[in-house]
């Protein structure tokens, strides 16, 4: 009892001064006698230590709490403010002696440690988010500053660990990339989905070629591109059965030719049976150049980050092992050009051609083929070509004042030329070979075509020759708009003499020029054929079921009645009824014992059922040929006369004072009216020799359609008193017909060979008819024996359609019409 004193005591009051720890074991040793002698100053003494005591542990509870709960309210910086604050009161803890004060420390700590783990949790979350956006950096700074909180804490090394493999990993990536091997990845790669994206929305317009020649390109940066392949394979799959269709087509034509083409009659020839004795000699195989690149087939072209120049050396080298003979490409390439470094891989067979086609597609190279030899580089590929040309085509592109001399080889009046005393033309007008002497090929070399620009300058006069460089300016600007460029020493002249129009350009826009000459040459005064046509559709769902009961009383007298009867004009259109059981008697005569023997009642039904579908097709298609500009518009006519009624006359009454005589009604006939399909047209073709004007565009299309009946009834009689008495009635017939026209008038532009819709209508009618007894009708499924439902929809579309193309006098047309999407076989 006595320790436990001591003990309970020393934890109320704390630890005690020096004074008060000698006075204890003397008060204690006679506690259990008598009570100690205490005096006043120690009194006061003991209970102001015990009251500074409390209060102090008072302090430190109190900051302790508001510590927590600048904690409780989350964030780094008041968990930071916090465990400072802590860690300051348990410092001070730690300076006091005593049980209470290791007691308040301990826990003080323990507040620590939890604030720290919350913290830590907190910061962990981030960094598992940083983690979960693969942002391993943020989440690695995150998870060390979770580390340096809690350092004890296992699962946050683990996650150090991981997140230190990720960025490694990454840095691996980064290091091995694409981009840092090849900076023009990137580039390459964009450059890629555009061609792709420029291929898809071309086989989706169906030109097929443009898709390859776009699929090729891509192949030939990225070989092994899996997009590029399908669709280049979806592609030849088309290609094929566009040509599987147009052999089908060809044949098909032909039959059709055979068939209905005037044949010839083929006279026959005498057989030769005698024999040469000459023996056959075996003529040397295609040994061109064009021949040689087709038959000279590379089983592989391996080339890995090689120059150009190494390439072509590659290819010479290569051809020569293959054939023997092999093939000389000659390199014209500038510095830069021939130490250009590019990976040109092709790991199947492919002929040479198709190699240096698309080597010239990767480097953007272009080549020519000259004699025996194939020209890498920067070639002059400009050809001379001639063209008969009218001077009157040429007059219209100049404008010129003074009209060009046609080819009577009439000189003007400065020329000494005119009257009797002009020299006469021996023969022939003099042609361009007489004016310029040719040295060697005229559509190959550069010289010969400079020979003659010069030569035929400088046969000219001063005068003259001014005239001939405006000419051939105006001639050069003329071209050039119209997508025909003059650059690099090309030129123009044209040779009023021999109306040949001499160009010195690439073989493409030789091309072009040839083209367009055509078209401004092909007539002076084109015809234009233009035809319409009309489709109109009609189809006509007519459906029906139903089911009709009639009730019938009838007497032996005759008279009776009735209940049910169906009015037949309600079915269809023109009063048919579609019966499949017609006043089948359900219960004959089944009122005998009811209504008498003499009575005669009966139940019958009938059943309406019918699923119709009626399909009219109208097709029209006037066509005419006309003039271009015609003062009166060109119209054709497919038409019948007919006569129709347009109006009846009143009959006449006749009477004597005791007969009436009422005479019938006579119809009015009108004039014929041409039914059918009349066209009326002013075309006109434009400037441009290829778009057509169409004026007053005015199909009319009549059909009659049906009669319509007007009954009419007439009544005579005599009047006694103000009250007539019939003494006669008679009905009339009276139908007039039902004209149906279809009319409309516009004007369109459009191009040679295009068809254009100018102008359609949709019509829709539909009729609906539900009939129905009631109250037994709307028994559910029972009320359907009781009911009598059709449907009847008709719908109606026209479509007019014009064409027009330019034909020349021969009947034949200009150009000639090139199907969409349809590839040309060329290759």
């Amino acid at each position: 009892m006595r320790k436990v004193s001591k003990s309970m005591w020393l934890r109320r009051v704390g630890p005690l001064s020096l004074a008060g720890a000698l006075v204890l074991p003397l008060a204690l040793e006679g506690a259990e006698q008598s009570k100690p002698a205490v005096s006043s100053e120690q009194q006061e003494y003991f209970e102001s230590s015990k009251t500074a005591k409390q209060k102090f542990f008072d302090d430190i509870e109190e900051s302790r709490r508001n510590a927590m709960l600048q904690a409780g309210e989350g964030g780094a910086e008041n968990y930071k403010k916090a465990i400072a604050q802590l860690e300051s009161l348990v410092k001070k803890l730690q300076e006091t002696s005593g049980e209470m004060a290791r007691e308040k420390a301990a826990v003080i700590s323990g507040n620590i440690q939890r604030i720290k783990s919350v913290w830590s949790s907190e910061v962990m979350q981030e960094a598992q988010q940083y983690a979960k956006d693969k942002k391993y950096r943020e989440a690695l700074a995150a998870a060390q500053t979770a580390k340096s909180i809690t350092p004890d804490q296992q699962y946050i090394s683990n996650f150090i660990t991981e997140c230190e493999k990720y960025i490694s990993a990454g840095t691996f990536r980064e290091d091995t990339s694409l981009k840092k091997v090849d900076d023009k990845y990137e580039e390459r790669q964009k450059q890629l989905d555009i061609e792709l994206r420029e291929a898809k929305i071309l086989f989706r317009n169906k030109r097929y070629e443009a898709v390859c020649a776009k699929l090729e390109r891509v192949l030939l940066i990225d070989p092994f591109n899996v997009d590029a392949v399908e669709l280049l394979a979806l592609t030849y799959d088309r290609l094929y059965q566009i040509g599987v269709d147009r052999s089908l087509e060809s044949i098909a034509i032909e039959n059709a030719r055979n068939s209905w083409e005037w044949s010839e009659p083929v006279t026959a020839v005498q057989r030769d049976e005698t024999t040469s004795e000459e023996a056959q000699v075996r003529k040397p195989a295609d040994n061109t150049l064009q021949a040689r690149l087709d038959n000279i087939i590379f089983p592989t072209v391996p080339l890995e980050n090689s120059t150009v120049d190494a390439i072509i050396t590659y290819l010479n080298m290569e051809s020569r092992r293959i054939d023997g003979q092999g093939v000389t490409i000659v390199s014209r390439l500038s510095d830069q050009e021939r130490n250009r470094v590019i990976s040109f891989n092709i790991p199947g067979k492919m002929p040479l051609s198709d190699i240096l086609r698309y080597l010239s597609l990767k480097t953007g190279i272009p080549y020519s083929l000259q004699g025996d030899t194939v020209v890498f580089g920067d070639t002059n590929n400009m050809v001379t070509e001639r063209f008969h040309v009218r001077s009157n085509i040429i007059n219209e592109i100049t404008q010129a004042e003074n009209q060009i001399a046609t080819d009577s080889g009439m000189k003007g009046p400065e020329e000494g030329g005119g009257g009797d005393d002009a020299p006469e033309d021996e023969g022939n007008p003099p042609t361009l070979d007489d004016i310029i002497p040719e040295e060697g090929n005229a559509g190959a070399g550069a010289g010969a075509g400079a020979n003659a620009m010069g030569e035929i300058t400088e046969a000219t006069t001063a005068g003259t020759q001014m005239d001939a460089k405006t000419r051939n300016a105006k001639l050069k600007t003329y071209f050039s708009e119209r997508m025909i460029p003059f650059e690099n020493g090309a030129s123009i002249q044209y040779s009023p003499r021999s109306e040949q129009l001499i160009v010195r350009n690439t073989p493409e826009n030789l091309r072009r020029m040839d083209a367009l000459l055509r078209q401004m040459d092909a007539l002076e005064h084109p015809m234009i054929m233009i035809e319409a046509k009309l489709i109109e559709l009609t189809d006509t769902n007519l459906n029906e079921l139903g089911f009709e009961w009639m009730f019938s009383a009838k007497p032996a007298s005759g008279k009776g009645w009735n209940m049910g009867t169906v009015d037949p004009t309600r079915h269809g259109n023109n009063g048919e009824m579609f019966r499949v059981l017609n006043n089948l008697k359900i219960l004959p005569n089944f009122g005998e014992k009811i209504f008498g023997s003499d009575v005669k009642v009966d139940l019958s039904l009938s059943i309406n059922a019918v699923a119709q579908n009626r399909r009219a097709e109208v097709l029209a298609s006037p066509r005419i040929l006309s003039v271009s500009d015609p003062k009166e518009p060109a119209m054709i006519k497919m038409t019948e006369k007919t006569y129709f009624i347009t109006e009846w006359e009143q009959p006449d009454v006749e009477t004597d004072g005791f007969n009436i005589t009422l005479d019938s009604t006579d119809p009015d006939w009108d004039d014929a009216q041409d039914l059918g399909v009349t066209f009326k047209v002013t075309p006109k073709v434009m400037s441009d020799n290829y778009t057509i004007s169409l004026k007053n565009i005015n199909p009319i299309f009549l059909s009659h359609v049906a009669d319509y009946h007007y009954i009419v009834s007439y009544e005579a009689g005599v009047y006694e008193n103000g009250t007539m008495t019939p003494m006669m009635t008679q009905t009339f017939d009276l139908r007039m017909p039902e004209i149906a026209r279809r009319e409309m008038t516009t004007s369109i532009t459009l191009y040679d060979g295009e068809t254009v819709l100018i102008g359609g209508m949709a019509d829709n009618e539909s009729v609906a008819r539900d009939d129905k007894w009631p109250i037994l009708g709307d028994i559910p499924l029972l009320g359907r024996f009781f009911q009598d439902q059709q449907t009847n929809v008709t719908n109606r579309t026209m479509l007019i359609f014009i064409t027009a193309r330019l034909v020349n006098s021969n009947g034949v047309p200009m150009r000639s019409v090139r199907d969409r999407g349809l590839i040309e076989f060329n290759r």
